[in-house]
């Protein structure tokens, strides 16, 4: 088996790498990076004979085929730019080769549904947003769900904290902002709906050692995926963040002061709008291992009834910084997000998961998923909650 990670030299890419060569039928994973010196020192780093590096321009359809024409499966930990996932998919689907992302921007997600056909027709599979939340969040909405009779809400609660030196958040910066600045969407009754950024406050009591944090509404791609993906209706969705009191005053200051602003401004004759020099001076999520402190923590509620009563089925995993460090060598969200995807991408190249065309994670079995996730080292505990 063979395997492509483009953005391969990026924090979530080497937890993919990793986990992939850990088993003895992986015979080559391919580094592929525009940062060519980066997907040199990462390979060295890992030293392994099966991983090569090689430059691949996700910007360039034609590096893309000439990367995946002898690949199983192309996994791509990409930042949310909608022409990168188009142009790997054009190439994936010219090559016959499977694909996996790990999140999606809500444009380019329609866009992957609106070709489901064309995908299914060529004979590969297209697994979308197989990361930690989405993806996790939504194989454990599925898995909850089958225990129920009637499922009436699904609420995923993401309580990551990071904190040290110039960091803002554990994944890619530009997603993160975008989260906090834009509507948020909930699934409610048939339809997609909005709401206003940051809204909905909750204080959430997560799982020790986490305990209350604050949540707020942000787009996340649950709402979408999860009701498309389950077996059986459900009435509502949601996604909620943990942001700190702090974190919140940093938006607000960052905010006022126009450093969000996609809007170019000349510096001494040079051009550059203030939120890409802020995304400049940001630790980039790839140099975070053994620097952030802080943990990862996801919750699925899911709610309904079970021979007449109702119930709530909570799931919920953890992971220190620290441990994800001391462990796997990235960060803790690199490697929940990072194994996920490889996970999925071992299943699809040994033909356990079979399905063909754009297949969301709630569409995957559950037992298999979870049952390899907890041998990857991934906590996953359940509590029932009864109600008369």
């Amino acid at each position: 088996m063979r395997f492509l990670v483009i953005g391969g030299a990026g924090n979530v890419g080497e937890a993919v790498i990793r986990y992939l060569l850990k088993f003895s039928d992986v015979e080559e994973v391919v580094c592929g990076d525009v940062d060519l010196n980066r997907a040199r020192k990462l390979a060295s780093k890992i030293n392994d004979d099966r991983v090569v590096f090689e430059y691949v321009n996700a910007r360039d359809v034609a590096s893309l085929t000439y990367a995946m024409s002898n690949v199983d499966v192309v996994l791509a930990p990409l930042p949310p730019i909608p022409d990168l996932y188009r142009n790997v998919v054009d190439a994936a689907l010219e090559c016959g080769c499977h694909y996996i992302d790990f999140a999606s921007a809500m444009s380019v997600l329609y866009h992957h549904f609106s070709m489901s056909d064309v995908i299914k027709d060529a004979g590969i599979t297209l697994l979308t947003c197989m990361g930690e939340d989405p993806g996790l969040s939504d194989i454990l909405a599925r898995y909850g769900s089958e225990k129920l009779d009637v499922v009436d809400a699904i609420r995923v609660r993401d309580g990551a904290v990071a904190s040290g030196k110039g960091v803002l958040c554990t994944y890619s910066p530009t997603v993160f902002l975008g989260e906090v600045t834009t509507p948020g969407i909930i699934y409610e009754d048939g339809r997609i709906k909005h709401v206003d950024p940051l809204s909905g406050k909750e204080v959430y009591n997560f799982p020790d050692p986490v305990g209350p944090l604050p949540t707020y509404f942000v787009p996340h791609e649950e709402p979408v995926t999860i009701p498309r993906g389950l077996n059986k209706s459900v009435r509502y969705v949601d996604f909620k963040l943990a942001l700190t009191d702090d974190a919140i005053t940093t938006i607000k200051v960052l905010k006022s002061l126009g450093l969000l602003s996609k809007r170019p401004i000349k510096i001494d004759g040079i051009e550059i709008s203030p939120l890409d020099f802020l995304l400049k001076v940001i630790t980039p999520p790839a140099e975070l291992a053994g620097v952030v402190k802080g943990h990862d923590c996801l919750v699925v509620e899911v709610s309904g009834e079970k021979a007449g009563k109702k119930v709530t089925y909570r799931y919920y995993t953890y992971m220190s910084h620290d441990e994800a460090y001391r462990k796997y060598g990235v960060t803790a969200t690199a490697y929940l997000t990072g194994t996920m995807g490889a996970i999925a991408a071992l299943l699809i190249a040994r033909g356990v998961i079979s399905e063909r065309g754009v297949v969301v994670p709630a569409q995957l079995p559950p037992d298999i998923l979870l049952k390899e996730a907890k041998e990857a080292g991934i906590p996953i505990h359940e509590e029932v909650l009864e109600s008369s």
